[in-house]
C-alpha cells in the first residue's frame, strides 16, 4: 500500500527561523517578505497538524474542531494568498469535511424523514464542495496555461480541448487535480436530477481517468473509489456497471481492504445499482466488523464509513426489489419426498 504523501506542495523552510532571527537582530527594515517566510512556516505546522484530525477516532472531536482549522487556515490565506500550502489545505479540507460531516447530517436526516433538513443541508454541502472547488482549482495549472484558463477549458471546453490540456498535467499535479475533481463528484452527487450537473459527468470522467492514469494509488487508492462510483449510475445516464465493479475493486486491493470507504461505497453505488444484494450486505458487514486500528492514519475516515454501513445495511429491505434485508435468512430447502409423503 502506497503511503499518503504529507503534501507535494510545501516548501522547506528548515532555514527560515535563523534567518529570519538573523535580519531581525541586525534592525534591517522593509523585509515585507519576512511575513511571507513565517506565514509559509505557519502553514507547514498546520499541514502536520492536520494530521492528528485524520487519526482522530472520536467524531465529534473532528466534527467540533475542524470547522475552527479551516477558518484559521482562510484567516491566514488573507494575509498571503497565493500560498500554495493554504489553499491545499482550504481545498481538502471544507472537502473533506462536507464529505464527512455534512453529509452524515444528511444521511441521518434521510434517515429520520426530515425533508425540508435534508434539502436545507444539501445546499449548504453543495456550497461548500464549491468553496473547496474554488481553493483546489488555483493550484492546476502548467507550465504554459494559469489556473483560471485551466479551470475554464475543463469546465465549459470541447473534449478535445480537456483531452489535450490534461495531458499536461504529470503525477506531482494530481493532489490538486484529485480534491477539484472530489467536490465536482460531490456536488453532482447532492444534484442527481438537475441535468445541467449530468452533463458535467463526461468532463468528470476525463478528470478521473487522467488522474488514475498519472498515481491510482494515491491517497490509498481514492481516485479509483471515486471512478468507481462515477461508473455506477444507470445506464440511462451513461453509466458502465462492469467497469465500476472493476474500479472498486482496484479501489479495494490498493489498500488491502483496509481503507473502508472502498468497500462502503462499492456496496452504496455499484451493489444497489446492480441489484446484489448478497454483495451489498457483504461488503457492508465487512465495514461494520472491521477492527477499529485498521489504518489508523485514516481512523476518521474508517469510522464515519463504519458509521454510514451500520445505517445502511438496515435500509436493504426498501432498497432491493426482492424486499428482502441483509438480515433475511435464505428460504428453507423443501424436502420434496417428505411432503409428498404427507399427500398419499
Amino acid at each position: 500500500m502506497q503511503p499518503i504523501p504529507s503534501h507535494p506542495f510545501r516548501f522547506r523552510r528548515s532555514w527560515a527561523p535563523l534567518l529570519v532571527a538573523t535580519v531581525c537582530a541586525a534592525g534591517m527594515t522593509g523585509c515585507g517578505w519576512i511575513k511571507t517566510i513565517a506565514m509559509d512556516m505557519t502553514g507547514a505546522v498546520l499541514i502536520e497538524g492536520s494530521k492528528a484530525l485524520n487519526e482522530e477516532p472520536d467524531y465529534e472531536i473532528v466534527r467540533i474542531a475542524l470547522p475552527a482549522n479551516l477558518k484559521t487556515v482562510e484567516v491566514m490565506m488573507a494575509a498571503n494568498p497565493g500560498n500554495l500550502d493554504m489553499l491545499y489545505m482550504a481545498g481538502q479540507g471544507f472537502a473533506a469535511y462536507t464529505y464527512l460531516v455534512i453529509e452524515d447530517d444528511i444521511d441521518q436526516a434521510d434517515a429520520a424523514g426530515d425533508a425540508k433538513k435534508v434539502a436545507e443541508l444539501k445546499a449548504r454541502a453543495s456550497a461548500l464542495y464549491l468553496r473547496a472547488q474554488n481553493y483546489t482549482a488555483q493550484l492546476n495549472r502548467t507550465k504554459d496555461t494559469p489556473s483560471f484558463e485551466v479551470r475554464r477549458i475543463l469546465e465549459t471546453g470541447t473534449p478535445d480541448q480537456v483531452k489535450a490540456l490534461l495531458a499536461k498535467f504529470l503525477k506531482k499535479d494530481v493532489p490538486g487535480l484529485f480534491w477539484y475533481t472530489f467536490s465536482w463528484v460531490g456536488q453532482v452527487n447532492l444534484d442527481q436530477s438537475n441535468p445541467a450537473r449530468i452533463s458535467d459527468l463526461p468532463r468528470i470522467e476525463a478528470l478521473i481517468n487522467r488522474i488514475i492514469e498519472l498515481d491510482p494509488l494515491y491517497y490509498n487508492g481514492l481516485p479509483m473509489i471515486i471512478a468507481g462510483s462515477v461508473y455506477s449510475r444507470g445506464a440511462l445516464f451513461g453509466g458502465d456497471l462492469p467497469r465500476g465493479n472493476t474500479y472498486f475493486e482496484r479501489g479495494v486491493k490498493a489498500s488491502d481492504g483496509k481503507f473502508l470507504i472502498a468497500k462502503f461505497n462499492w456496496a452504496r453505488y455499484y451493489a444497489l445499482q446492480a441489484q446484489d444484494r448478497a454483495l451489498y450486505c457483504r461488503l457492508l458487514q465487512e465495514v461494520i466488523d472491521a477492527p477499529s486500528t485498521l489504518l489508523p492514519e485514516q481512523q476518521m475516515m474508517n469510522n464515519v464509513s463504519q458509521r454510514w454501513a451500520s445505517r445502511w445495511i438496515g435500509r436493504a429491505a426498501s432498497l432491493f426489489e426482492d424486499g428482502q434485508g441483509c438480515a433475511t435468512p435464505a428460504p428453507a430447502k423443501i424436502d420434496w419426498e417428505e411432503v409428498n409423503d404427507g399427500l398419499l
